[in-house]
C-alpha cells in the first residue's frame, strides 16, 4: 500500500485544514479522477483530498477514505438530548440555535417532541366546535319537528278555532294562544334537558374519570333555547290559525 506521487502530506499535517486520502477504488466509485484539485463534501463541508492511495493487489482500503484528525470535526456530528419541562419543548427549540450561533441559526437541526398540551387545546376545541355544530343542527331539526306537530294540530282543531272566532275572539287572542301553548311546549322540553343532562354528565364524567364541571348560565341557555325553540316553532302556525277565516270553516 502506498502514496500516489502527487501526494501532498503537508496538508496532514496541518491542523487548520480538513483533508482526506481517498483509494483508488472509493475514487472511482465516488466519480473522481485522480487529480487533488477536487474537494469531498461531507455533511455539507468541503474537504481537501490528500492523496490517492494505491496498491499492487487487491486492498480493503482501496475501496476506503481515510480520514485527518482535522477532518473528524466535520464527520461527527454531536447529538445532545436536552429534557425540559412540559410545554417548553418548541420555545427552546426556537431560542436554543439563536443563543448558540445567532449568526446562523439555520446551522442546527432540533427536533422538538409534540406539544403535549397544544395537541390537547386543540382536539378539545375540534370537539367542542363539533358539539356546537350538531347541537345548532338537532335544535333546528327539533324547531322543524315541532313545527310540523303544531302545524297538524292546528288543522284538526280548526272547527274549534272558527267557533271562538265567530264568538268574537281575535286574531291576536288566537295567535297569543297557540304561541303560549307552543312555549309551553319548549319551556317542558327545556326542563326536561336541565333535569337530565347535568345527570348524564356526571354520569360519564365518573366513567372517564374526568371533573364534571357546568355553569348555571348554561342551565338557563338549555331552558331558554328551548323556550325559543317552542316560540319559533309555533310561529308559523299560529298565524295561519289567525288568519282562518271563520265563515269558511264553518262551512267546510
Amino acid at each position: 500500500m502506498s502514496l500516489m506521487p502527487n501526494a501532498r502530506l503537508d496538508l496532514l499535517d496541518n491542523p487548520d485544514v480538513s483533508s482526506v486520502i481517498v483509494g483508488v477504488d472509493a475514487a472511482k466509485n465516488l466519480g473522481l479522477s485522480i487529480n487533488l484539485d477536487q474537494e469531498l463534501l461531507l455533511n455539507g463541508r468541503p474537504i481537501a483530498i490528500a492523496g490517492f492511495m494505491v496498491a499492487a493487489t487487491d486492498d480493503p482500503l482501496l475501496s476506503s477514505v481515510v480520514l485527518s484528525r482535522s477532518s473528524l470535526s466535520a464527520a461527527v456530528v454531536p447529538t445532545f438530548v436536552i429534557e425540559v419541562e412540559p410545554g417548553y419543548s418548541v420555545p427552546l427549540a426556537t431560542s436554543i440555535p439563536l443563543a448558540v450561533d445567532p449568526a446562523n441559526p439555520s446551522s442546527f437541526r432540533i427536533d422538538p417532541v409534540a406539544n403535549v398540551d397544544g395537541l390537547r387545546a386543540a382536539v378539545a376545541d375540534g370537539l367542542s366546535n363539533l358539539v356546537s355544530t350538531i347541537s345548532v343542527v338537532v335544535l333546528g331539526l327539533s324547531c322543524l319537528s315541532g313545527g310540523l306537530t303544531m302545524y297538524l294540530s292546528v288543522l284538526s282543531r280548526l272547527p274549534g278555532i272558527a267557533m271562538r272566532r265567530a264568538m268574537g275572539a281575535s286574531r291576536g287572542a288566537i295567535l297569543r294562544a297557540f304561541l303560549l301553548e307552543g312555549s309551553m311546549v319548549g319551556l317542558a322540553g327545556g326542563l326536561s334537558g336541565v333535569a337530565i343532562g347535568p345527570d348524564l354528565l356526571i354520569l360519564i364524567c365518573n366513567a372517564q374519570g374526568w371533573i364534571p364541571s357546568l355553569e348555571a348560565l348554561t342551565l338557563l341557555t338549555g331552558v331558554s333555547s328551548g323556550v325559543a325553540a317552542g316560540l319559533l316553532s309555533a310561529a308559523v302556525p299560529a298565524y295561519v290559525a289567525s288568519c282562518a277565516a271563520p265563515a269558511e270553516l264553518i262551512r267546510s
